[in-house]
């Protein structure tokens, strides 16, 4: 079986991208399984929680708790060739066992990268208030305010924090995609992405998830007037178009 995850972060159109690779008839890809919130049945944290000796093991042999859940999760999909899941920025902090059993098993990495980190601050911002993520239907659009004093820092550190991610994984098979890229050209993009993972049959790869924000955003900044102020002749201006 071929090995995957789906590395970024929120906002960044990962779930977008995993629904669109598990449309593949050979593909499938698990959601964020490592969020610590995640109560489904499949997720990491009902695996650690089942029984005694799982919690034990979570409490004092992470890193073995760790690999039993990802090579029964593995184990357990014979209905697939390719199989993979995504995997957070903040859970590669959480779970550091998580990144060593990814480098230990050569397991191959898709890097998905927003470009334009100005919108997915935005998205993140808007999500966080109207409390829904994700949506197979329009869902009603909402303005955000963001903090123009914080915002030169914000983007600062959302491009260190790529940086970062990038190196963290020298000795993987290793891609990246970018999200906006993806988007324009799904066809070209689709045919590279199934070539990284070895999958010879080329397919219209589609999601259910609809994009719930306007891509305008003087639509959903209430001081978009304040932050083209803040950003204009600076390196991040490009970000507003």
């Amino acid at each position: 079986m071929i090995r995957f995850v789906v590395l970024s972060r929120q906002r960044s159109g990962s779930a977008f991208l995993a629904t669109s690779l598990a449309s593949h008839p050979d593909i499938d890809c698990y959601r964020e399984i490592f969020l610590p919130k995640n109560s489904d049945a499949d997720a990491y944290r009902a695996y650690r929680s089942a029984t005694l000796a799982r919690k034990l093991d979570y409490m004092v042999r992470r890193q073995e708790s760790v690999n039993g859940y990802l090579v029964d999760m593995y184990a357990a999909r014979t209905d697939v060739s390719v199989l993979g899941f995504k995997f957070m920025y903040s859970q590669a902090k959480k779970y550091p066992q998580v990144v060593e059993w990814i480098k230990a098993n050569d397991v191959k990495v898709i890097h998905l990268i927003r470009s334009n980190t100005l919108k997915m601050m935005v998205s993140r911002e808007v999500s966080r208030s109207r409390k829904i993520y994700h949506s197979s239907q329009k869902v009603s659009q909402m303005k955000v305010a963001l903090n123009p004093y914080l915002l030169k820092y914000r983007l600062r550190r959302l491009t260190e924090q790529v940086e970062a991610y990038r190196r963290l994984f020298p000795d993987n098979p290793y891609t990246e995609v970018i999200y906006e890229t993806f988007v324009a050209n799904r066809q070209q993009e689709t045919r590279r992405i199934l070539d990284f993972l070895g999958v010879p049959e080329m397919v219209s790869l589609e999601s259910a998830l609809v994009k719930i924000n306007s891509d305008s955003l003087a639509d959903v900044i209430k001081n978009y007037d304040q932050v083209v102020r803040v950003l204009q002749g600076t390196s991040y201006e490009k970000l507003l178009a």
